[in-house]
């Protein structure tokens, strides 16, 4: 396996505990890793950072559409089921 691959589901899981508060020092040390040596790793961690601050799912939604509009939605290491589509949902 090529070590400069992200491992994405290690990357979430550390993302989350950071977030959330309860990551160790050799978690953060872990993640801090991850995101200097991948690009697409730091710019989701910095998005999300940036999207922890809004209240509602409005405000978070016009963020990732405008990221997407703006042809920057691929420089993220998006989860393999994105939470968010590029398009509504039709009823």
């Amino acid at each position: 396996m090529n070590s400069n691959r992200v491992n994405k589901q290690r990357f979430w899981y550390l993302l989350e505990r950071k977030m959330s508060g309860h990551a160790t020092g050799k978690e953060l040390a872990e993640l801090y890793q991850i995101v200097t040596r991948s690009p697409d790793a730091h710019n989701t961690a910095v998005l999300l950072e940036r999207l922890w601050q809004f209240c509602s799912a409005d405000e978070i939604e016009r963020v990732i559409r405008q990221e997407s509009d703006e042809g920057l939605g691929g420089r993220y290491l998006w989860p393999e089921q994105a939470l968010f589509s590029s398009k509504k949902a039709t009823t």
